[in-house]
């Protein structure tokens, strides 16, 4: 009998069918692989898509008050009736989300770069100032209770402090006993905003020098020449008019350097009496050596009507602080610094939360737009990351 030679043994069969299995499995797993990478795609497409259409929805909201800002023809007096800051808080939906807004007047509010140690000390408040002190300073020479370079060298993840201005308020937290400074007193002072330099002690000068880049034996020669023109000002009863004046009464200033500290300084009041937090008003007249306890005379005054005068404001003050010397170098009615904060949630979460601080100045020959606005802080989050909505009353500019 002649055999069929096209047959396979039975060995080959088997071997034959392993490899179609292998490769049936090596399809399928290639297959699976390719259907989750299509789902991990779609799902990061529409992940994008909610982002982006929250992070439009926050900024669309933050452009329609810029142009209420911008458009502010109060240029002479800002009050909580004005149209661009609205009582400081709006609510409102839109394409079926909750939008919440909390406007503040972020340049009213003290700059912690620049207490004045000497008046405002350190147990102002439940809480010491020392660590806050010696962040600053230039030394590494430890108050009590403060922390320098050996403290913060000694910790488990090691770091040097900045011995300069802080930079965004962010920062308190990497300070010894850090985290009650940031949730007591980061919300009632700021590090943004130009600075008079005639509210600041030689210290705060150094500050400014040092941010703006100049060798610590200029440093030391200038404050030492500012702290001099600082007390010839008092004796004579005289103060700094301007850049010129500061020119022409600190020894050692030079044109050179004086142009590049211009961009940080003002002649004027940053804080203005109609808009500023009450707590923040009490840091203020603490740190200008007065009892806070007049604060509650000025918020009833504002209470009842708005400042509309600047004349006004100043008798007003002068009449509860009898020794109150150029309250104006302090005390505005203009705000020029503005901190927007907005939420977009829906019913069940907090989806996305824009914080970011804008700075205008007025504009001149402007039929458009009465101020030019632009941005110094700008930051966003995500769900888990954002902070709590707190509870907002418009009577309570507190």
């Amino acid at each position: 009998m002649i055999q069929n030679s096209s047959r396979l043994p039975e060995s080959e069969k088997g071997s034959s069918l392993i490899v179609i299995i292998w490769i049936l499995i090596i399809l399928g797993m290639i297959a699976t692989f390719l259907f989750y990478r299509s789902e991990i795609e779609l799902a990061s497409l529409a992940l994008f898509d909610q982002n982006y259409r929250y992070r439009h929805l926050a900024e669309g909201a933050l452009q329609e008050r810029l142009v209420s800002l911008k458009e502010d023809a109060t240029i002479e007096h800002d009050t909580p009736n004005d149209p661009w800051f609205h009582h400081g808080f709006l609510s409102y939906q839109k394409e079926g989300y909750r939008i919440d807004i909390l406007i503040e007047d972020e340049g009213s509010k003290p700059n912690v770069n620049l207490f004045n140690e000497a008046k405002l000390g350190v147990n102002a408040f439940t809480f010491p100032l020392a660590p806050l002190y010696d962040w600053i300073d230039f030394d590494d020479e430890p108050r009590e209770n403060g922390a320098e370079r050996d403290y913060y060298q000694s910790l488990k993840t090691p770091y040097q402090p900045r011995n300069s201005f802080l930079i965004a308020l962010d920062e308190l937290p990497l300070l010894k006993n850090g985290a009650a400074l940031h949730q007591n007193l980061g919300p009632f002072v700021t590090v943004h905003g130009k600075i008079n330099p005639n509210t600041i002690t030689a210290v705060g000068f150094g500050g400014i020098l040092k941010v703006a880049g100049l060798e610590a034996f200029e440093i030391e020669r200038l404050t030492r020449d500012f702290e001099k023109a600082i007390k010839t000002n008092k004796k004579k009863k005289e103060r700094f008019q301007n850049s010129n004046d500061l020119l022409g009464k600190i020894n050692s200033l030079s044109l050179g350097t004086l142009e590049s500290i211009k961009p940080y300084l003002t002649f004027q009041g940053n804080s203005n009496l109609n808009l500023v937090n009450q707590t923040s008003l009490e840091i203020i007249l603490k740190n200008l050596g007065f009892s806070a306890g007049n604060t509650a005379l000025i918020m009833e005054r504002r209470q009842e009507m708005p400042f509309i005068s600047k004349e006004v404001m100043l008798f007003f003050l002068k009449t509860i602080f009898k020794k109150f010397e150029n309250p104006e170098d302090y005390f505005s009615l203009v705000s020029r610094i503005i901190r927007y904060r907005i939420w977009i949630s829906n019913q069940k979460e907090k989806l996305y939360y824009l914080d970011t601080v804008w700075q205008r100045t007025p504009l001149e020959d402007s039929l458009a737009a009465k101020w030019r606005v632009e941005p110094l802080a700008w930051k966003a989050f995500r769900k888990k990351d954002i902070p709590e909505l707190a509870n907002y009353s418009e009577n309570t500019q507190q």
